[in-house]
């Protein structure tokens, strides 16, 4: 679960309380329809609080956590397959930041969750990951 909140404006509408509801919410739902899907628990919550969505996601204190727990891992252990995300702008305000993402969670086949609508065609992107919106 990555969770992305900017500014104290953002923290009102899409604050990290009404993040985590949604994407456990969504987790909830999809897993009575695939009983595999199951959370991998706290220490895999990401939350960069106070960061912009602009900024590389290497700068991302949150962000760097996730991807050192994958790059620290291995096939047979790695800790998740699903990265699920509230909506595609609190990973990526920038295209060229969102292409960086995919192409790091198309590494080890994982897959991006969204718990709401995509608003754009992920198709055009260069490497796209296997992406789920409900």
């Amino acid at each position: 679960m990555y969770i992305r909140v900017s500014t104290d404006e953002q923290k009102e509408k899409y604050g990290v309380d009404l993040q985590r509801s949604a994407i456990e919410a969504m987790i909830n739902s999809r897993s009575r329809l695939d009983n595999k899907l199951v959370s991998a628990g706290e220490q895999y919550v990401y939350i960069d609080d106070g960061i912009s969505g602009t900024i590389p996601v290497e700068e991302r204190p949150a962000f760097a956590r996730l991807e050192e727990d994958l790059i620290n891992s291995t096939p047979e252990n790695r800790p998740f397959d699903i990265v699920a995300v509230y909506k595609i702008d609190r990973f990526a305000r920038k295209l060229s930041i969102l292409l960086d993402i995919t192409k790091f969670l198309k590494k080890p086949a994982l897959s991006l969750y969204l718990s709401t609508k995509v608003l754009i065609p992920l198709l055009l992107l260069e490497e796209p990951c296997s992406v789920l919106s409900v």
